[in-house]
C-alpha cells in the first residue's frame, strides 16, 4: 500500500497548473523543489496526475451530460422535475445503494423537484403579469399622445379605464 503524502498548497497549485500543461513528472517534481522547496518523488506525482485526469475526465462527462439534458429539455416539454427526476433515475442506475438504501433521500428528492416545478410556474406567471402590464402601459401612453388631438381629458380617462379593465365611471 502506497505511502500517504501531504502536499501543502502551494505545491498542489503549483501541480495542478503543470498538470493542465501536461508536463511530465519528472520535472514538475523539480518545479514544485524550485517554487516551494518541497521534495515530492515522481511516482507521487504521477499518481496525483491520474487522480486530476479522472477526475477532469468525470467533469467532461457530467458536463456533456448536463448539456444534453439541457438540450433535449429544449426540444421537449421537459419540466424542471422531469428533469431531476431523469438524473435521479441516471444517479440509481450508476449507483444503485446511493439514494434506494434511503426512502427519506428519496422522498426528499420528490419535494425538491415539485418545489423547482413550482418556482418555475411561479416565475412563468409573473412573467405573463409583466408582459400585459407592459402592454397596458404602452397602450396608456399611446392614448395619451392623442390627448387635446384626437380625444378630450375625459376620453383618455375612459380609455385608460377600459385598458385596465375598470369598467365605466358609473358602474364603480
Amino acid at each position: 500500500m502506497p505511502k500517504v503524502v501531504t502536499i501543502r498548497p502551494e505545491a498542489r497549485g503549483v501541480m495542478l497548473r503543470e498538470f493542465r500543461k501536461g508536463t511530465p513528472a519528472a520535472i514538475v517534481s523539480r518545479l514544485v523543489m524550485a517554487e516551494t522547496g518541497e521534495q515530492l518523488a515522481p511516482r507521487t506525482i504521477e499518481r496525483r496526475a491520474a487522480e486530476f485526469r479522472a477526475a477532469q475526465l468525470r467533469q467532461r462527462a457530467a458536463r456533456e451530460q448536463m448539456d444534453a439534458l439541457v438540450h433535449a429539455a429544449e426540444l421537449s416539454d421537459l419540466t424542471a422535475e422531469g428533469m431531476l427526476r431523469a438524473l435521479a433515475f441516471q444517479s440509481l442506475l450508476e449507483d444503485p445503494q446511493s439514494m434506494g438504501a434511503n426512502p427519506v433521500a428519496l422522498q426528499g428528492l420528490r419535494i425538491k423537484e415539485k418545489e423547482v416545478d413550482l418556482k418555475a410556474r411561479q416565475i412563468a406567471m409573473q412573467e405573463s403579469k409583466l408582459k400585459l402590464l407592459l402592454e397596458r402601459e404602452k397602450k396608456v401612453a399611446e392614448a395619451d399622445k392623442t390627448v387635446g388631438k384626437e380625444l378630450t381629458p375625459e376620453e383618455f380617462h375612459q380609455r385608460v379605464r377600459d385598458i385596465y379593465g375598470l369598467g365605466d365611471k358609473a358602474d364603480g
